[in-house]
């Protein structure tokens, strides 16, 4: 019997050749994007750097600098009392942990942040564009619409109307939902999403439908999010990450006593 954290790499002679599964940290890179973000304390903020170093320490510590954040010449204040998320973007990856930091390096007139990650972190591959199983309500008018007559007719009822749909995934490029009303593919929507407090004013291009008779909203729609800025998807991204935390801590969760 293998750990669950095994794969077959491949076949030699006959036999299965099994290897480890890459942890989430073996796969961080020197020169990989760093985002690092306060869990706790007062102000929720947020600091970008670079890894710069990944120093093999023994006793199974896990450890990794990255440039001290700093604005205007003056370090930003990252606290040794505070736990933070590191979000690092990979080529195939963006994975994010819980961290502490641990101190300043200074190595030729350069200065550096120690950063000790605290759990296994959790990974999302790039190329699905972090898509997130969800059940988020949002609003959403009709910008441009196609030739047939149901489009017609939410076209002529005016871009001020709002309408009513449930979104079931969201990424960083787009969003499927659910509605009841009947949009023509190739329109373009404005919609506004409720993430945790904040609200997102968006807009996307329907891609594609699909016609859902006995559901009680008959119509699903894929989106792709449009004119989207870099730090928009960031936000979006921080808060995949941040409801796939919840829901790993409840699954991990004992059982409540009956």
């Amino acid at each position: 019997m293998f750990a669950m954290d095994t794969k077959i790499d491949h076949i030699i002679s006959g036999q299965a050749v099994w290897v480890p599964e890459p942890t989430a940290f073996s796969m961080i890179r020197i020169g990989d994007s760093a985002e690092i973000v306060r869990l706790e304390g007062e102000g929720n903020i947020t600091f970008k750097s670079k890894i710069v170093d990944i120093p093999k320490i023994g006793g199974g510590a896990r450890v990794l600098s990255i440039y001290a954040p700093s604005k205007d010449g003056l370090f930003l204040d990252l606290r040794v009392d505070e736990h933070y998320r590191l979000t690092v973007q990979t080529k195939d990856y963006l994975i994010s942990f819980t961290c502490s930091f641990e101190g300043y390096l200074r190595e030729k007139a350069k200065y550096f942040a120690v950063i000790k990650i605290l759990d296994e972190g959790i990974k999302l591959q790039r190329r699905e564009f972090f898509r997130f199983t969800c059940m988020l309500a949002m609003k959403f008018s009709v910008m441009y619409t196609g030739d047939n007559e149901a489009a017609k007719l939410l076209q002529n009822r005016g871009y001020s109307t709002m309408y009513n749909g449930i979104i079931r995934d969201i990424g960083g490029g787009g969003i499927r939902f659910i509605t009841n009303e009947d949009i023509e593919t190739d329109s373009l929507i404005q919609c506004t999403i409720m993430l945790g407090n904040t609200a997102m004013l968006l807009k996307g291009k329907i891609l594609d439908k699909q016609y859902m008779p006995k559901s009680n909203m008959q119509f699903q729609y894929r989106t792709l999010f449009l004119d989207v800025s870099q730090a928009t998807q960031d936000e979006i991204v921080s808060f995949i990450f941040a409801e796939q935390r919840k829901q790993k801590k409840f699954r991990q969760a004992p059982p409540a006593a009956k």
